[in-house]
């Protein structure tokens, strides 16, 4: 009898150690009396807008994924994306696993017919092209903003990711993967020809929609950072807070803890903003995704009513070193 899986729980209690070690610095040099000022003096209805595009920008984010399902022939309804990708982002914040969101949109989506091979291509296609229009739309303005034109050689090398990205997807995309489908049986159906195509055939409409969700994010930024009375101006945050976003990816801290609110602090910088008041702006943003996966429990809690395998599913994502399987990874949770 083959005994079960050991998972270790090393890899997430280094990044627990990363996050508190990041925090641990931003409390020791910073002046906390400064952010508590600058956070009592927010206007309140500038911060609900912040938030109101925030929560567009999820909207838009359930249309994406709601097409690229109808591509792949599921039959998911409106309301089932919805409450799957709002329990996804619930989970992706809440739980120390920093991919636990997708691991439950991975099997609520996958059960049935469709399958787990196309629910993982569904995100990522998601994932791959959102991160694609993220390198489109920051590669060029980090280039020639005058705030971080010593970042040049940052922005070179992500528009050559982004430039190969497109290369490879459009010149080999196809024929490796019908090869890799005629050749391994058990990909046929998750590869197929209809597969590419489904995918192909909507991926100027996810790449459109994922410009948009990145700019919901930006403008939600600005708005916080207006409703705090801190200068950041448009076009600065059109260069930094992407690259915020794209720092709070990396797979270092459980949901980027840590490393968002320094990169906050870092980049925010660059635009004569102190580090205080640049904190300030993160801990808003932070608490308005934490108000956002709130709303998510929710959903979670209408989705798991009247599923007996739900609690199964639960289970699975909320074991600490959970990860998706082999070929489904994805960076931590961002808008």
């Amino acid at each position: 009898m083959n005994e079960p899986r050991k998972r270790s729980i090393w890899p997430v209690l280094i990044r627990i150690v990363v996050a508190l070690a990041l925090f641990a610095w931003l409390g020791t040099h910073l002046d906390w009396k400064t952010i508590g000022a600058t956070l009592a003096a927010i206007d309140p209805k500038l911060a609900a807008a912040g938030v109101a595009v925030l929560w567009l920008g999820l909207g838009i984010a359930v249309i994406r994924w709601h097409l690229l399902l109808a591509a792949l022939g599921s039959d998911f309804r409106w309301g089932e994306t919805t409450r799957v990708l709002g329990a996804g982002l619930f989970l992706s914040l809440f739980l120390p696993t920093s991919v636990g969101g997708d691991i439950y949109r991975l099997a609520r989506v996958g059960r049935g017919s469709f399958g787990p091979g196309k629910a993982g291509v569904s995100l990522l296609a998601e994932r791959g092209i959102g991160l694609l229009a993220l390198l489109v739309l920051v590669s060029p303005v980090v280039a020639v903003h005058a705030r971080t034109r010593d970042l040049m050689p940052l922005a070179l090398g992500l528009g050559a990711v982004a430039v190969s990205m497109i290369a490879i997807l459009a010149l080999w995309g196809r024929p490796v993967t019908h090869f890799l489908a005629a050749r391994v049986k058990i990909l046929e159906p998750v590869l197929g020809r209809g597969t590419w195509d489904a995918v192909a055939s909507k991926a100027p409409a996810v790449f459109g929609l994922s410009l948009v969700i990145h700019l919901t994010t930006v403008v939600s930024n600005l708005l916080f950072a207006s409703a705090l009375h801190v200068p950041l101006g448009f076009w600065n945050a059109m260069a930094l807070i992407p690259l915020i976003i794209l720092a709070g990816q990396l797979p270092i801290a459980p949901g980027g803890l840590g490393v968002r609110e320094a990169a906050f602090v870092f980049f925010l910088s660059r635009a004569d903003i102190g580090r205080e008041q640049a904190l300030a702006v993160g801990i808003t943003w932070l608490a308005a995704l934490y108000l956002t996966g709130l709303v998510g429990a929710l959903l979670f809690l209408a989705d798991r009513r009247g599923r007996p395998e739900a609690p199964s599913v639960l289970a699975e994502i909320t074991d600490p070193a959970s990860e998706l399987p082999a070929g489904v990874d994805t960076p931590a949770p961002g808008p």
